[in-house]
């Protein structure tokens, strides 16, 4: 119906100025010109306000999920006092569950991992300094952890969601960093090692701990899924895909990775989770 008056109104205009050119055009038809015109002007102007709503409604949701995402980790592990004592609370059980059955991946090797990083476009916390365009300052593929180079960004098509450090009112460290995405993207092994847990969490979803060697560890959770061979004792290289960005585990609805670089004794009761963890932009940082 729009259609047809819209070409109504178009062949219209078009009569009125060949036939007002030659014989003059009444004031009626005139006025309803007008008034079609800027009743047009006027629809234009309240769709393009509808799409502007629309973008900005989607950027506050995106800003409220990675709000209440903000401590899905730190259900891992945290420290509380009882009688002045402060005591570290145990990570709560892992719960195994059967990988579904592997997918075929298209290889990523390290040479599709970016050069460069952005920042993401909401409120990053503990960010890096980054330029107008938000690129961050100074980022490199790799950096050097005891002689180990990790990849300081190992997920495809992701920028820079949450930097490593205390966030949210509870001021609780997030030990890691968080790389989000809104398209498909890989989680990629940082560097060559054997991987020592790779199973499902309520807190960190599909997860996967690496060991580098050296005392030198990596940590990937909320993957989609764990793709195979990705299993314990498994040995990977450097920019193997261990699985899509996901937002598996129950306390987070945002794809994408949590990512953390972790370094001490693996063989204690805690495992990983006695691990210390490092901030992978600490060099950056002013």
């Amino acid at each position: 119906m729009r259609t047809v008056r819209f070409l109504f109104f178009t062949l219209l205009l078009g009569a009125t100025y060949v036939l007002g050119a030659r014989f003059g055009v009444p004031d009626s038809v005139l006025e309803r010109l007008d008034a079609a015109v800027e009743g047009g002007i006027e629809r234009g102007g309240e769709l393009g306000s509808i799409a502007i709503t629309e973008l900005e409604a989607e950027a506050a949701d995106l800003r409220v999920r990675f709000d209440r995402s903000h401590t899905y980790d730190d259900q891992a592990s945290a420290a509380v006092s009882i009688g002045g004592t402060t005591v570290e609370v145990a990570p709560p059980p892992a719960v195994v569950v059967e990988r579904p059955s592997p997918v075929p991946v298209q290889p990523v090797t390290t040479e599709t991992n970016a050069a460069a990083m952005r920042l993401c476009l909401t409120n990053v916390s503990n960010a890096p300094p980054a330029d107008g365009d938000l690129n961050i300052v100074g980022f490199a593929r790799e950096i050097s952890v005891d002689g180990i180079a990790l990849l300081l960004a190992p997920a495809s098509n992701a920028c820079l969601s949450s930097g490593y450090g205390p966030r949210g009112a509870s001021g609780r460290l997030h030990k890691g960093v968080d790389y989000f995405t809104k398209t498909e993207g890989n989680v990629l092994a940082a560097a060559d090692g054997t991987i020592l847990e790779a199973l499902y969490r309520d807190d960190y979803g599909y997860m996967v701990v690496i060991d580098h060697g050296g005392g030198v560890y990596t940590r990937y959770a909320h993957l989609k899924r764990i793709d195979e061979p990705n299993h314990e004792g498994a040995v990977v290289r450097k920019g193997d895909v261990l699985g899509p960005i996901g937002n598996s585990g129950a306390y987070t609805n945002v794809v994408h990775l949590h990512f953390e670089i972790l370094q001490g004794d693996y063989n204690t009761p805690r495992k990983s989770f006695g691990l210390v963890p490092l901030n992978p932009y600490a060099a950056l940082m002013p």
